[in-house]
């Protein structure tokens, strides 16, 4: 069984309310009637202003019966839907004063006015994240057609922090033709980490990939030096980061700063680190910057032929996860069966 099965197994059966933020995007639907299928929570789409031919109703949650074809115009694709997919509508929904007064409060310091917090929630990324915030949903899963940067404003604005989170930031599963399953982390959000933020981005990305494949997580904080070989200031961050976790009280085994070949294979390791208890045996690799993490799991995904499950959002109080606008339903299923596994741990 592959990590995908694997997931999907794992998800199937939920009763988690797993909230879809873009439901005028034809993979979008696609997806909603597979979670329907596969039996994975209970499915929910917020009904964006653009759509039509989509009825809807002035109660909080708008069933399907009535109309089961969502129509994407300018994209010629009809799908039908699920009847046990419900529908959301931000224009009319009774909660929307509740969400307008919970943005208001935390919004007002910034300047944010009553009238601009009511104005906000009928995006479908703020509404989804107010459900996610105020306890009406479990699981968020947008960005199929918004930038990561977007998905993320709205989730801070609207959900927050996780108690004892001081950053958000992103892992990604992958999935090697091996079989074997490692985390790479920051790939999507903070350009050129501290060392405070680092330590928050391996612990982070180490917890989630715990709760997703259950292997007990082993990270290596990636550089071009290992154990000194080399010295430089961004040299110096991992070796920083390493310190802070530790006196934070860690809770999982790390090291740094390693070179890559020296934390994923065992005869460089015995080499180059022969008293690393993570050397050669790593499974989260933590990149110094977000150049680095993107063009490492890019290059992974397409020289090696990885399958790539992310990114991950990692920091909020509440899942609300990012999607590649270049998705398809089943990257979606995934997704959403990966926000399902985070609410279970």
């Amino acid at each position: 069984m592959n990590f995908t099965e694997l997931l999907r197994v794992k998800a199937k059966g939920s009763q988690s309310k797993i909230v879809l933020a873009r439901s005028s995007d034809p993979r979008v639907q696609q997806a909603a009637n597979l979670l329907v299928e596969l039996e994975i929570g209970e499915i929910y789409m917020v009904r964006n202003r653009s759509e039509e031919g989509l009825n809807s109703a002035d109660s909080t949650e708008v069933d399907n019966d009535q109309k089961a074809v969502a129509l994407t115009r300018g994209n010629d694709v009809s799908v039908e839907l699920n009847s046990k997919i419900h529908w959301v509508d931000p224009w009319k929904d009774s909660r929307r004063e509740e969400f307008a007064d919970s943005l208001y409060e935390k919004r007002k310091n910034k300047g944010w006015s009553r009238e601009r917090c009511e104005k906000t929630i009928s995006d479908p990324l703020y509404f989804t994240g107010c459900l996610l915030a105020m306890g009406y949903m479990d699981v968020g899963v947008a960005g199929s057609v918004s930038t990561t940067g977007d998905v993320l404003r709205a989730a801070i604005h609207t959900i927050g922090l996780r108690p004892g989170s001081t950053t958000i930031s992103s892992s990604f599963i992958m999935e090697l033709p091996t079989g074997e399953v490692v985390s790479f982390g920051d790939c999507a959000v903070i350009p050129m980490p501290n060392a405070e933020q680092l330590a928050t981005i391996a612990h982070d990305s180490a917890m989630v990939y715990h709760s997703l494949t259950g292997v007990e997580p082993k990270i290596a904080l990636l550089s071009f030096s290992t154990n000194g070989s080399a010295d430089h200031e961004r040299v110096q961050v991992p070796r920083d980061a390493l310190q802070v976790y530790k006196e934070q009280g860690g809770g999982f085994e790390m090291d740094g700063e390693l070179q890559f070949d020296a934390a994923w294979d065992t005869s460089v390791a015995r080499r180059k680190a022969p008293d690393s208890k993570v050397a050669g045996q790593a499974n989260v690799f933590v990149f110094p910057s977000l150049e680095a993490g993107n063009i490492g799991y890019k290059m992974v995904e397409r020289l090696a032929g990885a399958r790539a499950t992310g990114p991950i959002i990692q920091g909020l109080n509440k899942p609300m996860l990012d999607l590649s606008r270049g998705c398809d339903a089943n990257d979606i299923v995934n997704t959403a069966c990966v926000g399902v596994l985070m609410t279970k741990n």
